[in-house]
């Protein structure tokens, strides 16, 4: 991602040795050498679970980081996963969790919950997330007031197995 100073930025995650997963980037001028440092966030050791190509650069300058959260203790976590967003005012250097939590309830040991979300902006400013579910399709969430609030989650268009999706804007 082009960061705000004209560099290149890579977001990765790193898994630490108690099974948690934090947050990293890379940063380069050049493209050629990358200096990597950790990022600042305020939410809960946990497994967090970040696809490629995920962080977006929203038209307020901000990034986001659509994430699913495993919640566990000892190196166990669960399978069913709550996705969430964390947003950055500083290039990835700080992240702040914002407070929407996206989930399906989990009834049996099977059950996946909301996994491997993604996030866009529209053109008009609403704000879609997804993630992939054991449904039968990838399910939706959307915000029409800058994320202030979002709409309860439910089934999309888009039928797939418990599988990624990626999206993209083309205009």
């Amino acid at each position: 991602i082009c960061q705000k100073d004209g560099s290149i930025g890579v977001y990765f995650l790193i898994k630490e040795l108690n099974g948690t997963i934090e947050f990293g980037r890379a940063i380069s001028k050049d493209g050629k050498s990358f200096v990597s440092e950790r990022c600042e966030h305020n939410g809960i050791p946990s497994y967090y679970v970040m696809n490629n190509d995920r962080v977006e650069r929203f038209s307020d300058g901000k990034l986001y980081f659509p994430v699913a959260r495993h919640i566990g203790n000892q190196g166990k976590f669960e399978e069913c996963s709550t996705s969430m967003i964390f947003v950055s005012e500083d290039d990835g250097k700080t992240l702040k969790l914002l407070p929407h939590l996206f989930a399906l309830p989990c009834v049996n040991k099977d059950c996946v919950g909301m996994q491997e979300p993604g996030i866009i902006e529209h053109k008009d400013g609403s704000v879609r997330l997804w993630a992939r579910t054991m449904h039968g399709s990838q399910y939706e969430s959307y915000s029409y007031d800058k994320m202030e609030t979002f709409t309860w989650p439910e089934p999309s268009i888009f039928t797939s197995p418990n599988s990624p999706m990626e999206l993209a804007r083309n205009e």
